[in-house]
């Protein structure tokens, strides 16, 4: 008679198995496409990124949106409440933060986490909109843009709406 401690061993032997033949075949496979890594060649040690959604709310309800955001959609964090996971993102050293959402720019408090941002961040700095609210901005967000643009290591990306 077989015991129960028997079976899920073998159980886990088998599945860790079948993870090591995997693995052998994937290397070997990318080995074959001369997929490696030169040790040789200088390499980016940092090119860790973070993509922080900072609201679900959105001015357009596109199709393919994987948040499914819309202008039903609430803020559900306030502006403090967006600072504390920004400073604990900060401090893991990462090259890139991404901002996203639904829209940023539909955030009225958009300037205020750019500005916290840009104080204790000095890296790349991505926002990511679908670029409808700019021209519906204040002088003071497009002179703001402009100087998130100018930045050193930061863009702006819009995405084409559907």
């Amino acid at each position: 008679m077989v015991e129960s401690n028997q079976i899920d061993d073998f159980v886990k032997y088998k599945y860790v198995s079948n993870v090591i033949d995997n693995l052998k075949r994937l290397f070997n496979e990318l080995l074959e496409i001369r997929y490696y890594v030169d040790e040789e060649k200088p390499h980016q040690e940092n090119n860790l990124s973070v993509t922080f959604t900072l609201t679900n709310k959105c001015n357009l309800s596109c199709s393919h949106c994987a948040l499914s955001a819309s202008p039903l959609s609430q803020d559900i964090l306030s502006t403090n409440d967006v600072k504390y996971p920004i400073d604990k993102i900060i401090d893991v050293n990462l090259n890139t933060l991404i901002l996203t959402g639904g829209e940023p720019f539909i955030r009225n408090d958009i300037l205020e986490i750019i500005s916290y941002i840009r104080t204790n961040f000095k890296n790349k700095l991505m926002i990511m909109t679908n670029g409808m609210l700019i021209r519906k901005i204040s002088f003071h967000l497009k002179k703001r843009i402009v100087y998130v643009n100018k930045c050193e290591m930061a863009s702006l990306r819009v995405h084409m709406a559907s």
